[in-house]
């Protein structure tokens, strides 16, 4: 019998690129739930910590409501918002208000740092938050993570416009 070099020679690539690739899958399985957890569980959002830290309870912000029927600007104050807001948790507890997501919209608030607030919100209820940072020219830099919180809206004092400007 003759012995056929190239299939062996087949054969040895086969096994090594197999193991190769059972190398690989084995080390992203170990690898990837560590990275979740630390990103998901541990890590400091130092964006949103900071931001967090420079909103305040009495200042005026302006504010953008977006639904499904448009653009409406408003000015508010955190007013009893502001202590709801300061409790808000890691994502993994939000917990969705009763009502359709057809009712969501979305509040944006301008927060002097160039920040701004995004909070989902449904049925008069913030459900979760999240900072997106702009630039001067008001072009999209950075985000924080999205957190979780329940808070009712009417907590939020609207101010008249006049009684600002």
């Amino acid at each position: 019998m003759k012995k056929v070099v190239g299939s062996e020679k087949y054969l040895q690539e086969g096994k090594w690129m197999f193991e190769l690739r059972l190398k690989i899958v084995l080390l992203f399985f170990l690898l990837v739930p560590p990275v979740f957890i630390y990103f998901v569980f541990i890590k400091d959002d130092h964006k949103f910590i900071n931001v967090m830290t420079d909103v305040s309870k009495t200042e005026v912000y302006q504010a953008i409501k977006l639904s499904r029927y448009g653009k409406q600007e408003e000015i508010i104050r955190f007013a009893d918002f502001y202590d709801c807001l300061q409790a808000y948790q890691p994502l993994w507890k939000r917990k969705f208000p009763e009502g359709h997501p057809s009712e969501d919209f979305y509040l944006q608030v301008f927060i002097p740092s160039k920040d701004l607030l995004f909070f989902n919100v449904r049925s008069n209820e913030a459900y979760h938050v999240f900072v997106r940072s702009m630039d001067e020219n008001g072009v999209y830099q950075d985000s924080s993570g999205t957190h979780a919180i329940n808070c009712s809206i009417d907590l939020i004092d609207f101010v008249d416009k006049s009684e600002v400007f």
